[in-house]
C-alpha cells in the first residue's frame, strides 16, 4: 500500500474485498441508499481556542451542542449552504445546538477566533467510516446491487461513485 493512502472496502457478507485508494487522510467515506441511521446528540466542544474534535461525522437530523470549555466569549457560525447559521456570543458554559437537516460538508468557525475551525460531516446512510493514512475501512453489510458511495478529503469536495456489489459466491 502507498503512503499516506487509506484503502476502502465496501462489500456485502461473506463477498470478495475490493479496495478503494483515498489519496488523503482523514477521510470520510459513507454509502447512501440504505437506510439512515437514527440521529444522535453529540459536542463539538470550544476549548483552548480550538473545536475539539475538529471532524465529526453525524447522520442527518442529529444535534450538536457547542459547549464553551474556555473562559471567554466564542462565536460559533457556518456559511455552508443548506446548513447556514450563526450562534452568537456565548460565554462559558453548556452553550448552544444546532439540528443538521440537510446532508453534506458543513464547515464550522468562531467570528471571535479566526483560527477556529471544524468540519461536520452530515450523512444520509448508516455506513460513514473515517479514514487515517495507510488504513483499511471495510463497510459491511451493504445488500447485493448498485450503490453511491461518497468520500471526502478535504475542503468542500465531495467525491462520488456508484459501485456493483455482488453477492456472495453461490448466493441465489
Amino acid at each position: 500500500m502507498l503512503a499516506g493512502v487509506a484503502m476502502v472496502c465496501i462489500a456485502a457478507p461473506a463477498t470478495a474485498a475490493t479496495y478503494t485508494a483515498v489519496e488523503k487522510a482523514p477521510a470520510v467515506v459513507w454509502v447512501t441508499d440504505t437506510a439512515p441511521s437514527p440521529p444522535a446528540d453529540v459536542a463539538i466542544h470550544q476549548a483552548l481556542k480550538a473545536f475539539v474534535p475538529d471532524l465529526l461525522v453525524v447522520p442527518v437530523g442529529t444535534s450538536v451542542a457547542f459547549p464553551n470549555d474556555d473562559p471567554f466569549y466564542h462565536s460559533v457560525y457556518s456559511n455552508s449552504p443548506g446548513n447556514v447559521f450563526d450562534l452568537g456570543l456565548t460565554d462559558t458554559g453548556p452553550g448552544k445546538s444546532v439540528r443538521f437537516a440537510t446532508p453534506g460538508v458543513v464547515e464550522i468557525h468562531c467570528h471571535v477566533h479566526g483560527m477556529m475551525h471544524a468540519t461536520i460531516i452530515v450523512v444520509d446512510g448508516p455506513s460513514a467510516r473515517t479514514t487515517t493514512p495507510n488504513e483499511r475501512v471495510r463497510i459491511d453489510g451493504i445488500t447485493p446491487g448498485r450503490h453511491v458511495v461518497h468520500t471526502w478529503t478535504g475542503g468542500d469536495d465531495v467525491t462520488t461513485e456508484t459501485v456493483e456489489i455482488k453477492p456472495p459466491a453461490g448466493a441465489q
